[in-house]
């Protein structure tokens, strides 16, 4: 057991798999599994959209710099993985909410499914997106329009990151780009060592778009159709590749009071989904929830109380 900052990993240098730990300020605790802990950790800090209790939990103490390597597990034996997700889970009782964000005893291996009550999807529903992902007949955005998500949703899916079955072997659609225009296709204005460097340079978050599109002389929207996963799509990425940061914006009153009859709807629609609505950052939800912010006379606080 060791805790490791987030910023000093590399994965160029060695690549952390196995059973984590994150410790929030009020002492809760938070325990997962992963392949690749870095970039699992890098989700956490950007992935907002299942409304779980450890998002809220990064929502209101920030983004997560440093974690606790419980145990480092070969990427290969993620069944041990899980059984030893659900012993760590046990010791620190991490699933009951008095002491930690889990909402499961673990070893699912997965953040979510459809038997936990906040899932979207019942367990008949993900089976027929199994089965319109197997059968290869509609493009992923055709699925996801389908199921009125977005394709990022689709893609964590089709990948096993939500609603993983230990009977499925993921990603399920391997080498779907040949549904979609790629580099297959005889009209395609990139070859696959160009493809590579964007997808870095995407991923890098250095460089804007613009940029990007600059350098290898396209349009941008060419660059936002690749991040989105719209063309050249891969099966093992997670879309977008690059996350799009909400800029802060000052609300009308009119727009706060529509935020707060939001709010007040406890199980309608998600912090994230209502910061999407009005193109804010969902942190700015989170302040008007708690009075933080545009903070209202007659209004009790917080206006959504914490799963």
């Amino acid at each position: 057991m060791k805790e490791l900052k987030l910023q000093e990993l590399s994965d160029k240098e060695h690549i952390y798999s196995g059973v984590y730990m994150i410790i929030f300020p009020n002492n809760k605790r938070y325990i997962g599994i992963s392949n690749n802990i870095r970039r699992r950790m890098n989700e956490h800090n950007v992935d907002f959209r299942n409304n779980l209790p450890i998002e809220s939990a990064i929502q209101k103490y920030g983004k997560i710099n440093n974690f606790i390597l419980l145990e480092e597990i070969e990427a290969e034996n993620r069944q041990l993985m899980r059984e030893r997700e659900k012993y760590w889970i046990a010791k620190y009782h991490s699933n009951n909410k008095e002491f930690g964000y889990n909402v499961s005893e673990g070893g699912d291996g997965a953040e979510i499914g459809s038997k936990n009550p906040q899932a979207k999807f019942t367990e008949e529903q993900i089976q027929q997106i199994y089965k319109d992902l197997k059968d290869c007949k509609e493009t992923m955005t055709d699925i996801a329009r389908k199921y009125n998500i977005d394709l990022s949703s689709l893609s964590y899916i089709n990948n096993g990151k939500t609603y993983f079955h230990s009977s499925e072997i993921y990603p399920i659609r391997n080498g779907f780009q040949k549904i979609k225009k790629g580099i297959e296709n005889h009209n395609s204005k990139f070859d696959e060592a160009i493809l590579n460097k964007i997808f870095s340079l995407l991923k890098e978050n250095n460089l804007t778009m613009k940029a990007i599109a600059n350098e290898f002389n396209v349009a941008e929207s060419a660059i936002h159709n690749i991040n989105n996963g719209t063309t050249y799509i891969r099966e093992n990425e997670t879309y977008p590749l690059r996350k799009s940061k909400t800029g802060s914006k000052k609300l009308s009153e009119s727009q706060v009071q529509l935020i707060i009859e939001q709010l007040r709807k406890e199980s309608k629609k998600s912090m994230c989904k209502i910061a999407e609505d009005f193109n804010v950052s969902a942190k700015t939800i989170s302040a008007i929830n708690c009075g933080t912010i545009y903070k209202q006379k007659n209004e009790n606080y917080p206006i959504r109380k914490k799963q």
